[in-house]
């Protein structure tokens, strides 16, 4: 029986089995898929379950072949479906139960510093520069850089970060005037595209993006209603555990700001990615507030996030609204 990593069988009504497959993102369920198909195999032969009434013998009631081939693996196939359809069938097994396990399976998301502290790690077993894991997880365009940049790295260590940082911000962040994706990542697993933008300023700490808003709804914290043709600027700094967007009418006319706490962000020629930390900050109509902190407080308590990055997240909050609270209107 051919079960791949992260599947099982689950019964799951009756006499009923499904293939399922679940993914996990840290210690929540993101995704759980399920599919009546199972099928046995063994060299070249090939069974599977219907669940319709089908009689082929040797194989069970409501088996089919898929493939014959030598006796020797027909019967391996049939002896393994007979064994599995009678634990299918018994009585002792009741709906929801797990038949036939698969393996455990858990997709974890590393933030800006964690990925520098993997750098730090790695370094002491083998040369490593300083953004190995961060380029190398932008796409493999990037690991050539890397495999180049540690090769070389004993005979020009001194100068190596300084060669490095250059090229990654003429080479691997986006430029003035080039489109980048907005990726929004939640430890939870729903993770949310932004609309695209395209990008004012970039440097080696600061990339400023502007959205132009095509639909009609209203901002979330700042309880104002969008427009289309309203604007948002986006200002990431690549250091801080934040980003602030002041949303504005098509005139100019500031409409408030929202402070989303979040893991550094990273940045590619195509996007700029970071994972959201729940909890925000707003400042609309000279009022600053501190939202989703019950997101935050059932992140932690789900398990989402560990009590490091929840503190984290508290601290930044509460540092980003005394300073919109300090702002001159």
């Amino acid at each position: 029986l051919e079960l791949e990593d992260r599947r099982g069988l689950l019964k799951t009504r009756g006499d009923n089995v499904g293939l399922v497959q679940v993914t996990g993102y840290a210690r929540s369920v993101s995704k759980l898929l399920v599919t009546p198909a199972v099928r046995i195999r063994f060299g070249g032969a090939e069974a599977e379950r219907t669940g319709r009434l089908i009689e082929d013998p040797p194989l069970p009631s409501g088996w089919r072949w898929r493939r014959r081939a030598s006796d020797e693996e027909n019967t391996q196939v049939a002896s393994k479906a007979n064994d599995l359809e009678e634990m299918l069938t018994s009585p002792e097994i009741p709906d929801g139960r797990c038949v036939l396990p698969g393996k455990d399976y858990v997709e974890l998301v590393f933030g800006l510093e964690a990925k520098e502290l993997l750098d730090v790690w790695r370094s002491k077993v083998t040369p490593t520069i300083h953004g190995h894991h961060y380029l190398k997880s932008l796409g493999p365009e990037y690991s050539a850089l890397v495999y180049f940049a540690e090769a070389v790295r004993d005979r020009i260590e001194d100068k190596l970060d300084e060669y490095l940082k250059d090229t990654v911000v003429k080479g691997v962040y986006p430029r003035s005037g080039e489109e980048v994706k907005i990726f929004h990542m939640k430890p939870d697993g729903n993770d949310v595209e932004l609309s695209s933008g395209y990008v004012l300023h970039s440097d080696e700490n600061t990339i400023i993006v502007k959205r132009t808003m095509k639909s009609r709804g209203e901002y979330d914290g700042i309880e104002a209603e969008r427009r289309i043709g309203d604007y948002a600027i986006t200002e990431f700094k690549l250091n801080e555990w934040y980003y602030v967007t002041t949303y504005f009418r098509r005139d100019g006319a500031e409409i408030g700001k929202y402070a989303n706490i979040c893991t550094p962000p990273e940045a590619s020629k195509v996007f700029i990615r970071y994972i959201d930390l729940f909890v925000d900050v707003v400042k609309s109509r000279g009022e600053v507030r501190i939202v989703d902190r019950e997101q935050l407080e059932e992140a932690i308590h789900k398990g989402y996030i560990t009590q490091t990055m929840y503190k984290k997240a508290v601290d930044t909050a509460d540092k980003l609204s005394r300073e919109l609270k300090s702002e001159k209107e």
